[in-house]
């Protein structure tokens, strides 16, 4: 009897150490769940040096197709509307240039102006608005944007003076620049992973295509005044569902952390964000600038209508709107792919851009600018997710300096493109357009050999996690 009863005490004993222990297991995944991993590797959506989210089995690869533990719909909201002010000030100005001129007394080149003034401020304070993401926080970054847009809008439309308008739209600019280095943020602490940096990016650029619509129509109410008020309300609706997006307040989990001894090394140094950023600013920046002036070389050297040629041409930024969401979902599907994926999209963007400077069937002109349209916007989430993977100490600088870079091709591309085309050369224009989508693929991001040097540089540098 008392073996037995001995041997049901052990029994029961045992069975408490297992569950006690399994107990312990349970919390300890739960941990690393919250704390996304809490590893570090230096490896990137390209398969490049860099630093990623991993667990102990899966890495990046298994993070990107499966996501942040929890999604926030309101964080990804507020992220769309945040890139989405920033495209609709970029395009709305032009989208009613006629009213304006008549109000303002101006020309329609002087009108133009009002699109200079944005873009220029706009591009030169990328990078130091990812500064001002990473020190304030995104959600103060962003508050501080939206306000700053709004304000100058109103002010502008006091009243039709043409330097007013003019200083308006600068300061917008630096606005639009904090709404959308904090707006990639966002998305990024939303948990939607590289298909929010997709939807993000894809809203950005519907943004833009739907200022072309609504602004004339707000015109037969507003007048002239309907440029600035639409993009005065848009921004203030972005107010509202950032206020509601409890995520952006704080972390919802733990933040991981590079521990670099002595100062941080400034993203301004980091090569292989600039690796990252020659496929942007070719990507995107050299769509737009194609896209500005495709509708004239389609009139002039396909022989197409005017009309038709201003709607074939749009497609080439109207296609990245489903693009970038999709190549979102490709990167967090196939991860290891990402890298071919982009040298891909580059080769058959050139491709596309050269067959533009010879005259072809006008059937083929639309399907070419659809294709060239998915080969920009595919990159764009596997680009934005590499570089704040990269860089989580300063992810919103990293998308600074990358954005920079693309505007600073559309700045100064346009006029020259623009000039080239009216002075007869729209060959040579076009196959230097094609050209730069080459130059990227002789510095795309390198590839780590192997798992293990990833892990070794990690636990070289160390890593902490913060509240």
């Amino acid at each position: 009897m008392a073996a037995i009863m001995h041997g049901s005490i052990c029994d029961a004993t045992s069975r408490r150490t297992t569950t006690a222990g399994a107990a312990k297991g349970v919390a300890r995944r739960l941990v690393q769940v919250s704390c996304l991993g809490v590893r570090l590797r230096r490896c990137g959506p390209y398969g490049s040096p860099g630093i990623r989210y991993g667990n102990r089995h899966g890495g990046m690869s298994e993070l990107l197709r499966e996501g942040f533990p929890t999604t926030s719909a309101r964080g990804l909201l507020a992220a769309c509307l945040l890139g989405g002010t920033a495209g609709w000030s970029l395009t709305a100005a032009g989208a009613e240039a006629p009213a304006i001129a008549e109000a303002y007394g101006l020309s329609l080149p002087e009108v133009g102006f009002l699109t200079s003034a944005f873009s220029l401020t706009y591009a030169a304070a990328q990078v130091p608005a990812g500064l001002v993401v990473d020190r304030l926080g995104m959600r103060r970054t962003g508050l501080w944007g939206l306000a700053t847009v709004a304000l100058a809008y109103a002010v502008a439309s006091a009243a039709p003076l043409g330097a007013l308008a003019a200083a308006c739209r600068a300061i917008a600019g630096i606005g639009a620049a904090l709404c959308y280095v904090s707006g990639a943020e966002v998305a990024r602490s939303s948990g939607s992973g590289a298909t929010g940096q997709g939807v993000f990016g894809g809203a950005a650029a519907a943004a833009g295509g739907a200022a072309l619509l609504g602004v004339p129509l707000g015109a037969h109410t507003l007048g002239w005044r309907s440029t600035w008020v639409t993009s005065a309300a848009l921004a203030v609706l972005a107010v509202a569902a950032l206020l509601a997006d409890t995520a952006s307040r704080e972390p919802a989990g733990k933040r991981v952390q590079r521990v670099v001894p002595g100062p941080r090394r400034s993203v301004l140094r980091d090569t292989e964000l600039y690796r990252l950023a020659a496929v942007h600013a070719v990507t995107f920046g050299a769509s737009v600038v194609l896209s500005n002036w495709a509708a004239l070389v389609l009139h002039r050297t396909w022989g197409m209508s005017s009309a038709f040629a201003t709607g074939t041409a749009s497609l080439i930024l109207l296609t990245t709107i489903v693009s970038r969401p999709l190549g979102g979902i490709l990167a967090r599907a196939w991860p290891e792919r990402v890298r071919p994926w982009t040298a891909g999209s580059l080769l058959v963007g050139g491709l596309c851009v050269l067959a533009l400077a010879h005259a072809g069937p006008v059937a083929l002109a639309p399907l070419l600018c659809i294709t060239l349209g998915i080969a920009s916007g595919l990159p764009f989430a596997g680009v934005f997710t590499s570089a704040q993977q990269r860089r989580p100490d300063r992810p919103a600088g990293a998308i600074g300096l990358i954005n920079a870079h693309a505007n600073l091709v559309i700045v100064v591309g346009t006029p020259l493109v623009g000039a080239a085309v009216a002075g007869g050369r729209t060959g040579v224009a076009i196959v230097a357009v094609a050209a730069l989508w080459v130059i990227p693929l002789l510095c795309l991001p390198g590839s780590t050999s192997s798992r293990s040097r990833c892990s070794e540089a990690a636990r070289a540098e160390g890593t902490s996690v913060t509240e």
